[in-house]
């Protein structure tokens, strides 16, 4: 008798057929992971911003002679960048203290681009609503009281 050995051409092309149906189901599961993941990491690192502003305000960090814009902080929202900035808005801040964050979605708020908060008290100038948007346009809102809670 003579037997060969190795693999039949049907058991490769099952094989074969196998390993893509398997990554054919995966991938599309993959994306919606990572886009949520996205979402997930843009609200945390906008709500991270704001409640660091929101500190150093409060903690009167990086406060000169007394200036009473000089202890305010906040935070500058772009389309896919956020700010963290010292000063009373982001034209007049102090371009040494900011520290510029990408987020991987898309950002817009109505509370205007530039979210400043008080001195001392942490209280923020304007208050309103921030949507995050993911590319699979899934959305997430945080919200910003007159009182300086921070709800996401």
């Amino acid at each position: 008798m003579n037997r060969q050995q190795g693999f039949s051409l049907i058991e490769i092309v099952l094989t074969i057929a196998l390993i893509g149906l398997i990554a054919g189901i995966s991938i599309p599961v993959y994306r919606e992971l990572q886009q949520r993941n996205d979402l997930n990491v843009g609200v945390n690192t906008i709500v991270h911003d704001l409640r660091r502003a929101q500190l150093l305000a409060q903690s009167v960090q990086g406060d000169q002679n007394g200036n009473a814009d000089s202890g305010k902080w906040g935070v500058h929202i772009g389309s896919d960048t956020i700010t963290l900035f010292k000063g009373a808005s982001f034209g007049q801040r102090d371009t040494s203290f900011d520290e510029a964050s990408s987020v991987p979605v898309s950002v817009k708020s109505t509370c205007g681009t530039d979210i400043v908060f008080e001195k001392f008290s942490g209280l923020p100038l304007s208050s309103g609503t921030i949507t995050v948007t993911s590319h699979n346009n899934e959305t997430h809102a945080i919200t910003i009281s007159p009182k300086g809670t921070i709800k996401y």
